[in-house]
């Protein structure tokens, strides 16, 4: 479709099939909180059997008033209507309600295990990746991911009640039923249709919202640059370009749904009218269907129509959350290149020795950093390193510290080489003063005790 801008995706991002999505989002739940997930499955449960129990109860109170029948049994029915409608209105509740506690743990559990994965990330990846986009994963795409937990269980439900309503109405009356299905598979083509334009829209959008977010974040840390070389104009303009962008991929989908919905709609129409038309025929013509049969068909295509509806409805929503699961799955799966060696060796103290063996590190293999570059610090001797910007000074300290992975040689410090040693451990034995001033939101004491948070009051 030419009129949706294909945004790049980021480099660590997957393509994942809609049934590995589903496999991998029901065994994250089954991870973290199956307990929950059963109560609201089991209340849906009571939920749908309750609403499909109600129409067979007033099928038999409609037959008792025709016959004239008011005994004990006629009230028992009319009250059983009463009680099914009060467990639907319970049931409903507590589904509700313990799926708005699984929505909340989700979301904890994603951001928790977003953020680690941020954490876990060496220096290649931040380099390569914007921390405005990032920051929209661990934020709005995990707030997305928590509601799709509630629409997969939705649409599961809806699944199950559509089987159960449509073997009823065939029991009932095959030749309703049929016209019923009739509608179905036009409405299958178009689901199938929407949903990946839903899809595709869906994930642009999103990918819009984190270049967004990536440049207000931008803007707003680089403020004082920005009002130092009077750039406040050109600054809005590029962010007023971003944000147009953003309206497009949100008006693009939200107008392929506004085309959808009413489609759908006329289509449960036209069911509806038919199933009315032909079974008034067959009710009061042919006469070998009973009014209270006919009404119970008609309760019941409300009880196949509306799930129906549902999932149709839920189509928007229902990308827009698998777009988000991808995502948050691509994050999540995303590796560091700095990985610690299998079988480490433990750091207690290091005596200092430095040796850069014929090292060789680029950031982009066009453009070599350094090439077999060799020097030797014995230990305990004091070295300047000095040089342009640009020349490659602080990358030599984030090679020394395994913040980076050296190409080809070798960092070899107290005669192992660096890549052997526990990562922790290492970095432990390594003091650095960074060239940019960063202070956490907090008190100076809490600051300078980042680097120790055991360090006491006398210590700091």
């Amino acid at each position: 479709m030419g009129f949706i801008q294909e945004l790049p995706d980021e480099k660590y991002d997957r393509k994942y099939g809609d049934i590995y999505l589903f496999k991998r989002l029901f065994g994250y739940i089954a991870k973290h909180d199956m307990k929950t997930f059963s109560k609201v499955l089991t209340w849906m449960i009571i939920q749908t059997g309750a609403n499909i129990g109600i129409p067979f109860f007033i099928k038999f109170v409609i037959i008792g008033v025709q016959n004239g029948d008011f005994s004990t049994v006629f009230y028992i029915e009319a009250v059983a209507v009463i009680v099914l409608y009060g467990m639907f209105w319970f049931a409903q509740y507590r589904a509700l309600y313990n799926s708005a506690i699984l929505t909340g743990e989700m979301l904890r559990r994603v951001r928790k295990d977003s953020f680690e994965t941020l954490l876990r990330n060496d220096m290649k990846f931040y380099d390569e990746n914007k921390s405005g986009k990032l920051v929209s994963r661990v934020t709005s795409d995990s707030d997305t991911i928590s509601q799709m937990v509630q629409l997969t269980t939705s649409f599961m439900i809806n699944i199950f009640v559509m089987l159960v309503v449509i073997i009823i109405l065939f029991i009932t009356d095959v030749r309703l039923a049929g016209i019923t299905l009739a509608v179905v598979p036009i409405l299958f083509g178009l689901g199938i249709g929407i949903r990946l334009f839903s899809r595709r829209t869906s994930k642009n959008w999103r990918k819009t919202i984190a270049i967004l977010n990536a440049n207000v974040a931008e803007s707003i840390s680089g403020i004082e640059v920005t009002k130092s070389f009077n750039q406040e104009k050109e600054a809005f303009e590029r962010f007023k370009g971003i944000n147009m962008r953003n309206y497009r991929a949100a008006y693009v989908r939200a107008w392929g749904m506004s085309i959808f919905f009413p489609i759908i709609e006329t289509l449960f129409g036209v069911g509806a009218f038919l199933v009315l038309y032909f079974g008034g025929k067959i009710t009061f013509q042919v006469g070998d269907l009973s009014v209270a049969t006919l009404y119970f068909f008609i309760l019941m295509l409300n009880r196949f129509f509306m799930p129906l509806l549902e999932i149709t409805r839920f189509f928007n929503q229902f990308e827009a959350g698998l777009a988000a699961v991808e995502r948050i799955f691509s994050l999540m799966d995303s590796k560091p290149s700095v990985v610690e060696d299998s079988n480490p060796l433990s750091v207690a103290d290091l005596s200092g020795k430095i040796d850069f063996s014929k090292m060789t590190f680029y950031y982009n293999p066009s453009e070599p950093l350094f090439k077999e570059f060799s020097l030797s610090i014995p230990a305990g001797q004091t070295v300047a390193i000095v040089g342009r910007t640009g020349a490659g000074k602080s990358t030599l300290v984030s090679l020394l510290a395994r913040f980076y992975d050296v190409v080809d040689g070798s960092i070899v410090v107290d005669e192992s080489d660096i890549r052997k040693y526990v990562i922790q451990e290492y970095r432990d034995q390594i003091g650095i003063v960074l060239q940019d001033n960063i202070l956490f939101s907090g008190s100076i004491e809490e600051n300078i005790r980042y680097g120790n948070l055991e360090a006491t009051r006398e210590e700091i």
